[in-house]
């Protein structure tokens, strides 16, 4: 897929440009939350775009690759999860667990973070 032009707003959150705000100019723009920036979350950040494919395959991305996009909890938004055909699994295998993109998650689990806290004190 041609991702054609993506932009980085780490240090421009809110900025425009001739009545346009930057992040608008590319398919897909990045914030960073770093804590030196402007915004901060402590870390992190965010893409952002207005195509529909190019936000799938971002929350894909995010979600370690999975090629469901049901969020946790949900069961079977897209209508269709037990009734796919993925390569040589069974006709029907609950395509929640499957993993169509190399993907990411560096958040620390509810164990990780609370773990932490107790220690923080």
């Amino acid at each position: 897929m041609d991702f054609g032009s993506s932009k980085t707003t780490a240090m421009l959150l809110g900025a425009g440009y001739n009545n346009q705000y930057t992040g608008t100019f590319g398919h897909l723009s990045t914030m960073s939350f770093y804590p030196a920036h402007h915004i901060t979350t402590g870390e992190g950040g965010a893409v952002v775009t207005n195509d529909e494919v190019l936000a799938g395959i971002v929350r894909s991305f995010r979600d370690w690759g999975r090629d469901c996009y049901c969020a946790s909890g949900e069961n079977n938004t897209c209508g269709k999860r037990f009734s796919q055909k993925f390569g040589d699994l069974p006709l029907g295998y609950d395509h929640k667990y499957v993993y169509s993109e190399l993907g990411y998650n560096l958040k620390m689990t509810d164990l990780q973070a609370s773990h932490r806290k107790r220690t923080d004190g």
